[in-house]
C-alpha cells in the first residue's frame, strides 16, 4: 500500500493562504505537530470547516451587509478566533513612469486608463 508509513496529520488547515500562517505552521511542525494545509481560498476554507473536513480554516471574508469580516458568516458549531492583522499593498518596479512618485489613487487611475495590448 502506498503511504503505509505515513501518519495522519494532527492538525488539518484548509482556507486562505498567508505567509504568516506558513510561519505558524513551521513552528508547529518544528514542535512535532504534524500539519496538513490546503489553500483553497477563504470561502473554500469556510465551507470545508462547516463540513467538518478540517480543524481550522484561514479566512478573511467581508460580509457586505454588515461591513464586518468573518463573524457574520459563522454558523452553529463554528467559532471565530481572531488571529492577527495583516497589511496588504501594491508593489511596483522603481522608475516605472505609470506609478513612480504618484499616490495610490493616481497610480491606479493611470494604470486603468493605459491602453492594453
Amino acid at each position: 500500500m502506498l503511504g503505509g508509513d505515513i501518519e495522519p496529520a494532527d492538525l488539518v488547515i484548509i482556507g486562505s493562504h498567508c505567509v504568516g500562517l506558513d510561519m505558524l505552521i513551521g513552528k508547529l511542525m518544528r514542535g512535532g505537530i504534524r500539519t496538513k494545509s490546503l489553500y483553497v481560498g477563504s470561502m473554500g476554507g469556510l465551507a470545508a470547516c462547516k463540513r467538518g473536513e478540517c480543524d481550522i480554516a484561514g479566512v478573511h471574508l467581508l460580509d457586505p451587509a454588515s461591513g464586518e469580516y468573518n463573524r457574520p458568516l459563522l454558523t452553529a458549531g463554528l467559532s471565530l478566533v481572531p488571529g492577527y492583522g495583516r497589511m496588504q499593498g501594491l508593489v511596483h518596479r522603481r522608475a516605472d513612469p505609470r506609478f513612480d512618485g504618484r499616490s495610490l489613487e493616481e497610480a491606479v487611475a493611470a494604470h486603468a486608463t493605459t491602453p492594453k495590448a
